[in-house]
């Protein structure tokens, strides 16, 4: 006699199979249907009435569903982590950014210079830092310096001159040739080659840094050559950043001006550093820097 639908098939030591025809949603659910069967004991079998079975089939249908909310909970929380690594990256190519910041306006103070302080009542007047940036841009842009640069040192900041071109009694060269790098070689020894490769003639140069600070400093600094100090020049800010210029001034700050001058000889010559013997206040007033303020 062929089972009816809802029958029971008694199988001795094999599983007891439960055979209702029903349309299963999904293949998990099929799966976690056919565990539960299948563990029915073996021998003296259980029958699993329709009654018991709709409740299992229950209890799988709300497990699927507690599955699926917990799998949409962890792909919000996926979509979570993975924002908040990227954030972590981001916060760290920042700092990384601003370290690499930092190290470039706060190189070293070049060795090698000749100094002198600048008479401390005229800071007197001045409150924040951006006062004392504009003081000193003013005498650069009024002596035709016009590409000045912002560095921070400890305890303050300081302010470099463009680095010009001198006469040989130490002032200033007139335009185009003030700041005018690119010499002719025609005067001095070598093939129309190297003098095309190294445009460079003998001459001196000549660089003004501005220093406000409220720390001591010294001259124990490395010497950079002519070809070193282009390139810390280049680390230079046209602008001192508006949290530091904000920073205040107290009478505890001073200001120094140093000179670097630099001799170039010849073609293999990297310009090496060079001390005329004229003071500071005198490469001031040769430049056209000196006020009357500045001195005691």
């Amino acid at each position: 006699m062929a089972p009816r639908n809802g029958d029971v098939i008694h199988l001795k030591y094999t599983f007891t199979i439960f055979k209702p025809k029903i349309k299963m949603k999904s293949k998990v659910i099929f799966l976690v249907w056919l565990l539960i069967v299948c563990f029915v004991k073996i021998g003296n079998s259980q029958i699993i009435s329709p009654q018991e079975y709709r409740k299992l089939e229950a209890k799988v249908r709300l497990m699927k569903q507690e599955y699926d909310a917990c799998f949409a909970e962890n792909e919000k929380l996926k979509e979570k982590n993975d924002s908040l690594l990227f954030s972590t990256k981001v916060i760290t190519m920042k700092s990384e950014s601003l370290h690499a910041f930092e190290a470039k306006i706060r190189p070293e103070i070049p060795g090698g210079y000749i100094q002198t302080p600048i008479n401390s009542k005229l800071l007197a007047n001045m409150k924040l830092y951006k006062d004392a940036e504009m003081y000193i841009e003013k005498q650069f842009y009024q002596a035709g310096f016009t590409d000045a640069k912002r560095f921070l040192v400890k305890g303050g900041f300081g302010i470099a001159s463009d680095i010009e071109n001198l006469k040989k009694d130490g002032s200033s060269e007139d335009p185009p040739k003030r700041f005018d790098l690119r010499f002719d070689f025609s005067d001095v020894e070598g093939t129309w080659l190297e003098r095309f490769l190294y445009p460079r003639s003998a001459g001196k140069t000549r660089m003004f840094l501005f220093i406000v600070t409220n720390q001591p400093f010294d001259a124990k600094g490395k010497k950079l050559d002519f070809n070193d100090i282009l390139v810390w020049m280049e680390n230079g800010l046209t602008s001192l950043p508006s949290d530091i210029a904000s920073t205040k001034l107290d009478a505890t700050y001073k200001m120094h001006v140093l000179v670097y001058e630099y001799e170039v000889t010849d073609l293999n010559s990297k310009g090496k550093l060079n001390k005329s013997g004229i003071t500071v206040i005198d490469h001031l007033k040769k430049a056209k820097l000196w006020q009357q303020e500045m001195g005691m």
